[in-house]
């Protein structure tokens, strides 16, 4: 078979087909991260203590992209920019606690995880094996410290990473030996792409299903149960009623006209009644029109987070306000409870509230402290 080495690689590159194709690869790998890194990382922004150094990292990873992809097409990939990238995804590695929900750390599911994949397998696009697969071992050993700083092991996903590395080398290696290695490397990549594109995809899916499930069934029973009534069975018929109403109006606004406009103040009063009389819920509500999918998932995430005031506030008064303030509408439900830390939410706050508002392209921030009460904002802008 013969050992092949280091130059051998490099004499490859030097073919100019081959170079041009190593280097719009390496522009591709690199544009996926904008195009599955940033969505990952924006749907956690919520959970953050201090979001402002995830938005940054963001913001300096799209330019970066930007720049990366244009030499690579215009140059071709430049050993200098593998070893740029490999510093700037070992420095988010280092810091992933700051840019990271700590329950999204363990399992390599992060966003940062995503990136750092992606970026020790485009270093080896770059030639010079000899220098390219140490340095970017660099990422694997960040990441490992990163997440020892915050409490969380990352041994798997280091292993991960340096297997990939090590992979990605080996492959370049092995293209020397036919004139078809460059197009198998490069099916290889995007294979991995479209892995990212449909892991990420279905575990939407998956969390959407989950949301259907905790807004529905599951909360319909859990507040049934609580509520001090002699005959459990009629609270839990009448908020199954309420349920089913809303979904079935829901479906067939879906079905028919999606983006037909209806009155968010018009529907929000329906969800007063639904913990009456035990929770008394008041409302300020502007006249407000936004598209029948935008109201409706208004309406789901301020029914979980009247359902959350009335299961852990330890109150029998909230406030809705609706407020309509040029293109931004804005919900908030606010109660005067026993507060909770915003930074261990449950699967209701995070999926139910945030995650539906995230889903129909508007935002939702908790403000809460133990002893402080709660206020839960919820926002949508029109186009």
């Amino acid at each position: 078979m013969g050992a092949f080495s280091d130059a051998d690689v490099d004499r490859l590159l030097r073919v100019e087909p081959v170079r041009e194709a190593m280097s719009r690869m390496a522009a591709g790998l690199r544009g996926s991260a904008v195009v599955v890194v940033v969505p990952s990382a924006l749907l956690g922004l919520a959970e953050l203590d201090t979001p402002g150094w995830a938005i940054l990292a963001l913001v300096v990873l799209s330019a970066w992209t930007g720049l990366y992809g244009a030499i690579c097409w215009i140059r071709g990939l430049e050993r200098w920019m593998a070893g740029l990238d490999v510093l700037m995804a070992s420095v988010f590695c280092l810091f992933i606690g700051e840019l990271v929900p700590a329950e999204a750390i363990p399992g390599g599911a992060s966003w940062v995880a995503g990136l750092a994949s992606l970026t020790v397998i485009a270093a080896q696009l770059a030639g010079g094996l000899r220098i390219s697969v140490p340095v970017s071992l660099l990422v694997p050993a960040a990441l490992f410290a990163g997440s020892a700083l915050v409490g969380v092991s990352a041994a798997n996903q280091t292993m991960v990473l340096c297997v990939q590395a090590l992979a990605a080398a080996a492959t370049m290696i092995v293209a020397t030996r036919t004139g078809e290695a460059a197009a198998r490397v490069f099916t290889e990549l995007q294979a991995q792409i479209r892995r990212l594109e449909i892991g990420r995809a279905a575990r939407e899916d998956a969390r959407s299903h989950l949301r259907i499930i905790h807004n529905g069934p599951l909360t319909t029973l859990t507040i049934a149960l609580q509520l001090a009534d002699p005959q459990p069975g009629a609270a839990l018929r009448r908020h199954a009623a309420a349920d089913l109403r809303e979904l079935s109006r829901s479906a067939q606004e879906a079905r028919e006209e999606p983006e037909r406009l209806v009155r968010l103040d018009r529907r929000l009063p329906g969800l007063a009644d639904r913990h009456a009389p035990q929770l008394t819920v008041t409302m300020e509500l502007e006249p407000a029109e936004v598209p029948a999918t935008i109201a409706a998932a208004f309406t789901e995430a301020a029914k979980e987070s009247l359902a959350n005031v009335f299961k852990h506030a330890g109150v029998g008064r909230a406030a809705i306000r609706l407020t309509a303030d040029g293109p931004l509408v804005r919900v908030t439900v606010r109660d005067e409870g026993r507060g909770f830390d915003p930074r261990r939410t449950g699967f209701g706050l995070r999926e139910a509230v945030t995650g539906t508002m995230t889903a129909a392209g508007g935002s939702a921030a908790i403000r809460s402290a133990p002893g402080e009460g709660t206020t839960i904002v919820l926002e949508w802008r029109h186009e």
